[in-house]
């Protein structure tokens, strides 16, 4: 809004503050919040309700500045528990936050399996083999989910249909290791 770019500031979001991501007991979540009250909250959601009364957290400004300060005294007390306990307080609370997956939970999330994003496909070589299905969902033209096709699977039928080439030609490109 000033005009200046703000600079890198690594996984945190450079005009609010608190907004990172934090290690908890057993994983990592992010935690955002970005107004006075969603701080408030989560300073009482963390048993630490002085904090929201600590002159250099004041503001989303002042948190952004101290920001170092802030951390130092956040990361601790999200350390000390699990993922789970925290996202369902924090939640509670009202304070934005989500938990950071690793592959297994990004697959084991309810929204990952109500999309039914991961799925198998029958691949040429006669195996089934994992993959993902397209987020975009088109009413009137779906998505075809294909297994990725071996080194040159369909060069020939491309090199007739889209370039009119016949058998002859196709083979003296193969005799001359061109296909």
């Amino acid at each position: 809004m000033n005009g200046k770019v703000p600079p890198r500031v690594g996984n945190t979001y450079p005009i609010a503050s608190p907004s990172e991501v934090f290690a908890c007991a057993n994983s990592h979540l992010i935690v955002a919040a970005g107004n006075n009250s969603q701080f408030q909250a989560l300073c009482r959601a963390l048993g630490c309700p002085g904090w929201a009364d600590d002159p250099r957290f004041a503001s989303n400004a002042l948190r952004v500045a101290n920001r170092g300060p802030l951390r130092d005294l956040l990361a601790p007390a999200l350390a000390r528990r699990q993922r789970a306990e925290l996202l369902a307080a924090l939640e509670a609370a009202g304070v934005p936050c989500d938990p950071i997956n690793d592959m297994r939970g990004v697959f084991d999330d309810p929204q990952t399996r109500h999309r039914e994003l991961a799925l198998c496909l029958p691949h040429s070589r006669g195996v089934d083999v994992p993959s993902l299905r397209s987020p975009l969902r088109f009413s009137g033209t779906p998505v075809v989910h294909r297994a990725s096709p071996m080194l040159g699977e369909h060069s020939a039928r491309v090199l007739a249909t889209e370039l009119g080439l016949n058998a002859e030609r196709l083979q003296a490109l193969r005799e001359r290791a061109i296909v």
